[in-house]
């Protein structure tokens, strides 16, 4: 009886190793539905976040250097009115970007008489700065 046993238990060994190992070398054919949708859904959204990134739109308001140097003569009356009537004025410089800069020197030329005057392309005074 004690043979019989052994037989059948080493049957029994055999058989759930045999069925472990056709689990292991055998993987399920049938892929899930998350696994399928996964990757095209992780890439249709990377490119949603990428296509909806569009550029601001260009500024319609350009000015011109008449504009800027005038916008700059009404920036140092705002600041610094005591010096309106004793200023020159450089070419206005524009940059890349569509921003104007001019310089300013207070007559006589002194010490501290610069201003750095930055407008941006839509005629906005975005910097003011007065020199040491």
């Amino acid at each position: 009886m004690k043979r019989r046993d052994a037989t059948s238990e080493r049957r029994r060994t055999n058989d759930s190793q045999k069925k472990l190992h056709r689990e292991l070398t055998n993987p399920v054919s049938t892929p899930t539905l998350r696994n399928d949708l996964m990757v095209p859904l992780l890439a249709l959204l990377c490119l949603l976040f990428v296509g909806c990134a569009s550029p601001p739109p260009p500024n319609p308001i350009s000015i011109d250097e008449p504009k800027a140097l005038q916008i700059a003569q009404q920036a140092i009356a705002s600041q610094d009115p005591w010096m309106i009537d004793r200023v020159e004025f450089d070419k206005p410089q524009q940059n890349q970007d569509g921003s104007w800069v001019v310089l300013a020197r207070r007559l006589p030329k002194h010490l501290g008489g610069r201003r750095i005057i930055v407008i941006d392309p839509s005629g906005r005074v975005i910097a003011y700065n007065r020199s040491r």
